[in-house]
């Protein structure tokens, strides 16, 4: 069998397995992101805790965390 042939077979054999491992690496990826986002949303909120302004452009993030929402943390974030 040549190798192009011989490595065609290969991919096509493991690529369920290199799908599921994939699918792992992402939902592992996500967890980790979703962590790392947690800390900063807590230590924003310590940070700001007695800002009125600040708590409620916080809060409406977490709400609703649309781009618009995430601009008015950025102002926040760069004047503090």
């Amino acid at each position: 069998m040549d190798p192009v042939t011989l490595a065609t077979a290969a991919v096509a054999a493991l690529s369920p397995y290199l799908a599921k491992a994939g699918e792992a690496f992402a939902k592992e990826a996500g967890k980790e992101g979703v962590s790392i986002g947690e800390a900063i949303l807590k230590s924003l909120w310590g940070r700001w805790r007695g800002n009125p302004v600040a708590e409620a452009q916080l809060g409406s993030f977490i709400k609703d965390p649309e781009a618009g929402r995430l601009a008015n943390v950025h102002r926040l974030v760069a004047g503090q």
